[in-house]
């Protein structure tokens, strides 16, 4: 199976570059301005919970437990935003169909409700075998 993990992981990186330049831009601002609250609120309310999602979808597409990741693991998650995110950057290629998609989709419920782990970077398809 092949995914877009790298454009996922792109996202992860530009995200916490935007929470770096709103950091700065926060510094910069007049205390207590206008600028500053609003800079601070998207800061909190949309960077910082995609950020979250698009980790969780990186996890699972890595095949990491949600437990490992958190403490209270899965406590205030959206994960339907987190399943779109898996759905954006999960499998692709010729190769999708429908049953793959709800495979995957299923390994994300399962993995949601710490039953199991998936490992959908790796698939032993093409992997050269020993001996």
């Amino acid at each position: 199976m092949r995914t877009k993990i790298k454009m996922l992981k792109v996202k992860i990186k530009t995200l916490a570059q935007e929470k770096r330049i709103i950091r700065k831009e926060i510094c910069k601002a007049k205390s207590g301005s206008t600028l500053q609250g609003q800079l601070y609120h998207h800061l909190q309310a949309v960077v910082r919970i995609e950020n979250r999602w698009s980790l969780l979808a990186y996890a699972f597409l890595r095949g990491v437990p949600l437990k490992k990741l958190e403490k209270n693991a899965g406590k205030g998650v959206n994960f339907d935003k987190v399943k779109a995110i898996v759905e954006r950057f999960g499998l692709v290629g010729a190769s999708w169909n429908a049953k793959q998609k709800a495979e995957q989709l299923e390994l994300f419920e399962k993995w949601k409700n710490h039953e199991e782990t998936p490992n959908l970077t790796r698939s032993t398809e093409n992997t050269p075998q020993k001996g």
